[in-house]
Parts: structure tokens; sequence; C-alpha cells
């Protein structure tokens, strides 16, 4: 039996060269609320890193789960991997500064 999905919660992941950054947030009526952020560094095993946060953090039970980075394409469904970094940080700085620099 596979774990409930959050409907309300979501998951952006940057795989990088030397760390793993998770965000964290939930669509609420009112939008993307960023709930919060943790930086792991891989030490050159990037994916044992993202399997043990997976699994940790309870991944497999968000609405959705959107990567990037170096390494990001590697992975497979249920991630939407391979995300445009520029798009990626575009969406982030709105949401973190709405009204702009």
């Amino acid at each position: 039996m596979s774990a409930p999905r959050d409907p309300s919660r979501v998951v952006g992941c940057d795989l990088g060269k030397a760390s793993l950054r998770l965000s964290f947030g939930a669509l609420t009526p009112s939008g993307l609320e960023l709930e919060r952020s943790l930086v792991v560094a891989h030490e050159g095993a990037p994916f044992e890193a993202f399997c043990r946060l997976y699994r940790e953090e309870r991944l497999h039970e968000c609405a959705a789960l959107g990567a990037t980075g170096v390494y990001a394409a590697e992975l497979l469904a249920p991630v939407h991997a391979a995300l445009p970094e520029d798009s990626c940080l575009e969406a982030a700085l709105a949401l973190l500064h709405p009204a702009g620099p």
C-alpha cells in the first residue's frame, strides 16, 4: 500500500555538483508559500544523498517534486526532472521578492 499524497505539498530540488538543495512549499488558496529549505553537501554521492532525503523527508507523499541541476536529468518519475535552471530561479525570485529588486 502506498502512502497517501499530500495535495498541498510540493518540493523543488537542485541536485548540483557539490550539494543537494531542497525547498518545501505548500499550495494555499493565496498561492505557493515557502515553508523551509535545506542544503546538504553530498560529498560526491548525489544520488545516495537524494535517496536518503527522499525517505527521511517522505518526498513520496508530495503532490509534485521538481528537480534541476547537473544530475537532475538522471532522476526518474515521479520526479519532474531536468527543469530549466533559469526558469526555476526566476520563479523562486518572484515568490521570495514579489515587488521585484
